[in-house]
């Protein structure tokens, strides 16, 4: 592969670049590590799946990171996937001082690996290769141990703000059958107590009544009626907006 350099037409188009990179919707993220048997971590958002066999995973981190150069010596580094409730974790982990970043965090240690309690996944790998790339270094690991949290609330990172999420839908196949009617009503009681717990509101729309000789406007065989209208719209909340969360810098 030929490798190209820098243009001055694409290093003026950085700025531009990142309001691209905003507009992808994504999970958050702290990867840890270990540096003289004290804890370090940082907030991430990126972390992807590599390959499920044999599994891998990678998280792109600053060069100039401090949890960068803890991981590279330890050979070692966890991720945990932060849930809704540890939105605070994102912003420190972020933007705060790197030596007081776990004071009065909860963690455990996993295989010399600091992992925070909460998180929704969590795992503890073992580095498998380094790669730098620009200003970044890619860091590719292999799971020795994870966990997962089915019941932790999900939120992301989107247009420079944390956004909460609840489900679209029920799982496949929930609605079917001659049951389906009460599991519609079972997981719309769930869905609006997940909302409730999460802080989503529902909207409500006064409609006029309609007068009896007023016609019903759409219902056909290309419309469903708004009574079969799925009762699980997707909520979502911006957070205020808390500027650039800078990925792995630290």
């Amino acid at each position: 592969m030929t490798r190209r350099s820098s243009s001055p037409e694409l290093l003026a188009e950085a700025a531009r670049f990142r309001d691209l990179m905003a507009g992808w919707p994504t999970g958050v993220a702290v990867v840890t590590g270990t540096a003289a048997g004290h804890p370090v971590g940082c907030t991430v958002t990126a972390v992807a799946s590599v390959s499920a066999d044999p599994p891998l995973l990678l998280v792109s981190l600053a060069a100039r990171s401090r949890t960068l150069e803890a991981i590279e010596h330890a050979g070692q580094f966890g991720i945990c996937v932060l849930s809704a409730a540890q939105r605070r974790l994102a912003q420190t982990f972020a933007t705060g001082e790197p030596a007081r970043r776990f004071a009065g965090v909860p963690f455990r240690w996993v295989l010399g690996v600091p992992v925070l309690h909460g998180a929704m996944t969590v795992a503890v790998c073992a580095v498998q290769e380094a790669l730098p790339v620009a200003d970044h270094v890619i860091v590719m690991g292999g799971p020795l141990w994870q966990a997962e949290d089915h019941a932790a609330a999900p939120f992301i990172w989107f247009r420079r703000g944390y956004w909460d999420l609840c489900p679209a839908g029920p799982p496949p196949g929930v609605l079917d059958g001659p049951k389906s009617t009460l599991n519609r009503i079972r997981f719309t009681l769930k869905h609006n107590d997940f909302r409730g717990r999460h802080g989503h509101h529902a909207h409500h729309r006064k409609v006029p009544p309609r007068s009896r000789s007023a016609p019903r406007r759409g219902v056909g065989p290309h419309r469903t009626d708004r009574s079969e209208a799925p009762p699980w719209p997707l909520a979502q909340r911006q957070q205020p907006h808390l500027g650039n969360l800078h990925s792995g810098t630290r």
